[in-house]
């Protein structure tokens, strides 16, 4: 990941959002957080689609940034998936340090805004992250 600007210049037509990052690396977590909040959102990391799925429910504009695969429990596919018709469904961006174009489909056919794969570009990755937080908006 490139380092943390302040950039409002590319977004500001709506309220800055919150993001729940779904990630069971520790350091990958710390970083995207540390990353949104510079570019002034609302966030919190979770460590597993359990913690997620025992989260309570945020008001738009709000999204979710999951990796592909966690090792323990649901992976983030599986998390999307199970949210559908749910309060806790929100639009998806996804993160993967695996180029395999067949996820890739599985993912955005399941609804995903975007495959953003590592290592993270942080001007992609915040463009889907607006994509989905509008996503919540329109909702």
């Amino acid at each position: 990941m490139s380092r943390p600007r302040r950039n409002t210049e590319t977004r500001r037509s709506m309220p800055p959002g919150h993001v729940l990052i779904v990630d069971d690396d520790a350091s990958v977590r710390r970083a995207l957080a540390r990353l949104l909040r510079a570019w002034g959102y609302e966030v919190e990391a979770l460590p597993d689609a359990a913690a997620y799925l025992g989260h309570s429910t945020v008001p738009p504009p709000a999204c979710l940034v999951l990796d592909i695969s966690m090792p323990a429990g649901l992976g983030g596919v599986a998390l999307l998936k199970s949210l559908v018709g749910t309060a806790q469904a929100l639009p998806a961006v996804f993160i993967t340090g695996h180029g395999d174009h067949e996820v890739r489909r599985e993912v955005l056919d399941a609804g995903a805004v975007d495959v953003i794969y590592k290592p993270l570009d942080e001007q992609l990755l915040v463009a889907a992250i607006e994509r989905a937080l509008a996503r919540s908006q329109a909702v």
